[in-house]
């Protein structure tokens, strides 16, 4: 039987994985083709599943070792027998034998985070970070070494963070400008961009945590790169909230207003109890939703607009709803004031240009 050529072998493994080890046990020639497409992306979790990889990887086949491009790790609980230094130690090890990852996400407990961190000299150049950070040197350190990140996702466990400093007070604030000069998307809280926006080519920015007010805008035009694209999430007073949007959140914009193109919006009524979105705007006598749409008229390179309410579970709005209201059933009225409008979700409603 005639080889496929190796560009369909591609095509045939790329959305059924279930056929590559099959495949790639066949003969050689298929071997070669589908382990670097197995190994290409690897998620781990539990700490049996990481000492596997690792013997897999450091004591068993090294030619395996060039293959992974993104490594997830995470680690559930340890249990009594679990000896938490070895495992630390595998992990490390693990880190030291994949050179060409591009992409590492750590969602481990913060000691192993703490112990990677030391002494760090890893042999792959990342463009992609996702972590739980300790704000301490050495995390600054570890960033020295990784000049190459373009995107950088601090996670925090918010049932923690009481345990562990809330700033960046045991390091120099703002990061050097010299650290992590190519960054280019940041996810945080709102003391993590404080410490990394400043000086940096930031164009997305994610924000983590809630914001009572919207002063901290002023952070984030500290970027020395347009804005582009903003998701963020606000506690507002549930009487005036369309108007605290138009008048105070949208303007404190206005060092972007040229330059964002898309931007997510989730809303936390302080004094809202009730989880109906329908309830909550029929509440809504000051025509919310209209302010808004007025006051993005001041962005006009805005292709998509997101308005959320705390959670999407609670979108109950329905079509007889909807239907009386503009900027619910209407994608026109929208594109109105934003002539480069692409798409709208309001709600859970999304509507497109024709």
């Amino acid at each position: 039987m005639k080889n496929l050529p190796a560009e369909l072998v591609h095509l045939i493994i790329r959305h059924d994985r279930s056929t590559s080890l099959p495949l790639g046990l066949a003969n050689k020639q298929y071997y070669y083709i589908v382990m670097p497409v197995l190994y290409e992306r690897v998620t781990l979790k539990g700490g049996r599943a990481i000492n596997a990889f690792y013997n897999t990887l450091v004591m068993g086949n090294p030619m395996l070792r060039e293959y992974p491009r993104s490594l997830h790790l995470e680690r559930v609980s340890l249990t009594p027998f679990d000896d938490a230094g070895s495992q630390r130690q595998a992990v490390k090890q693990l880190l030291m034998h994949v050179p060409n990852i591009t992409d590492l996400n750590l969602a481990l407990d913060r000691s192993t985070i703490q112990y990677l961190l030391e002494d760090p000299q890893y042999p792959f150049r990342l463009l992609k970070l996702e972590i739980f950070p300790r704000k301490n040197a050495s995390f600054v350190e570890f960033l020295k070494t990784q000049p190459d990140i373009q995107q950088l996702t601090l996670n925090f466990d918010p049932y923690l963070e009481h345990y562990y400093p809330t700033d960046w007070s045991e390091v120099t604030s703002p990061l050097a400008p010299d650290i992590l000069p190519k960054l280019k998307s940041v996810q945080s809280d709102m003391a993590g961009l404080g410490f990394l926006v400043p000086s940096r080519p930031i164009t997305s920015i994610s924000i983590s945590d809630f914001q009572e007010y919207t002063g901290f805008h002023k952070i984030l035009a500290k970027s020395s790169a347009p804005l582009e694209y903003l998701k963020e999430r606000i506690h507002l007073k549930s009487f005036s909230w369309g108007t605290t949007i138009a008048s105070q959140c949208l303007p404190s914009l206005k060092f972007c207003h040229t330059s964002l193109i898309e931007y997510s919006l989730r809303i936390f009524p302080k004094s809202y109890v009730s989880n109906s979105v329908l309830f909550f705007l029929e509440d809504d006598r000051s025509n919310s939703l209209a302010k808004i749409r007025g006051a993005l008229s001041a962005f006009p390179g805005l292709k998509k607009f997101t308005l959320s309410f705390r959670s999407d579970q609670f979108n109950d709005l329905t079509p007889q709803f909807c239907e009386s209201v503009p900027e619910l059933s209407r994608f026109q009225v929208w594109k109105e004031c934003c002539p480069k409008l692409e798409e709208v979700i309001i709600f859970g409603i999304r509507l497109i240009g024709a």
